[in-house]
């Protein structure tokens, strides 16, 4: 099990080649550089932990325990693979260059100084896409209210450390005071702490409005939410003359997500699937037992 949520959660880390460690990728700024070229990690992590949360429109009136597992994977926009960097004030003259994100081309881009020198913005790792899963535990009825839990902890290999995820949260009810609603309507908030023993802490908030439908085997519904991330970034920037120990933060650009969902129910098993936005697109599928 651990190999597997290793695979999904972490592969954008883990898939990088074996001859270069992530520290590599990580350090190639120092500055006013490092945040843009590392801003999109901070949003792809906020945008996948924030998907496939709730599975089911109306939350069941009976004591009910899900159990089962949620896959995501977001897609990077064109404008998280770019930023306008900007040379140091070493170089001569100083200058501005479209340059690859962390997660863009792995193309540097090199521009030219007096006196034959050239200053190059390293390259990125080309991401298609983050994947991530994470196993998920719901209970409710709890006073109209249905709780959920993700948790997980495991040691990589490599130079990786060790990963842990815990998630917390809760949506709540409304019709309840609104008995005559057509539809189902209730509200919640979850955070999620994701820490990398070696480089990454991030803490994320999400307060959520659901409006949907259900019916005895069929769901659908529209998520709205407001959703705010903190990612400590740590790193060594190292460049032969000089080594410094980097502390970075970093808040997510996009504080808006929306996402449609859907979710069928066949006796205890129930599978559901959504599609967000939230500056990148992210897909996720879910499946488990429903007691």
């Amino acid at each position: 099990m651990n190999k597997i949520l290793a695979t999904f959660f972490f592969c954008t880390l883990l898939s990088i080649c074996s001859s270069q460690s992530i520290n590599d990728f990580l350090d190639s700024y120092e500055g006013e550089n490092s945040i843009p070229y590392l801003q999109p990690l901070a949003d792809l992590f906020t945008a996948n932990l924030h998907s496939g949360i709730s599975d089911w429109s109306k939350i069941d009136t009976g004591f009910h325990v899900k159990l089962g597992i949620v896959a995501m994977s977001s897609f990077p926009s064109r404008s998280q693979r770019t930023f306008t960097g900007r040379t140091d004030n070493e170089f001569d003259p100083e200058q501005t260059a479209v340059a690859p994100t962390i997660i863009g081309s792995v193309e540097p881009v090199r521009v030219e100084g007096v006196n034959g020198t050239a200053y190059v913005f390293p390259g990125g790792y080309n991401l298609k896409t983050l994947p991530m899963a994470a196993p998920q535990l719901s209970i409710g009825n709890i006073f109209h209210t249905e709780f959920y839990i993700r948790y997980f902890a495991f040691d990589l290999e490599h130079d990786l450390g060790s990963v842990s995820l815990f998630g917390l949260g809760f949506r709540h009810s409304l019709n309840t005071y609104l008995p005559k609603l057509p539809f189902d309507l209730s509200v919640g908030y979850c955070y999620h702490n994701f820490k990398d023993s070696t480089y990454i802490n991030s803490k994320l908030n999400l307060a959520a409005a659901y409006i949907g439908k259900s019916g005895k085997w069929w769901s659908s519904q529209l998520m709205l939410g407001f959703q705010h991330s903190s990612t400590n970034i740590r790193y060594t920037f190292d460049q032969g003359d000089q080594v410094k120990n980097i502390n970075i933060t970093l808040n997510n650009k996009n504080k808006f997500i929306a996402e449609l969902s859907a979710a069928a129910k066949l006796w205890i098993l129930i599978f559901h699937g959504a599609i967000s936005y939230s500056g990148p697109v992210t897909i996720s599928a879910g499946a488990g037992f429903w007691f």
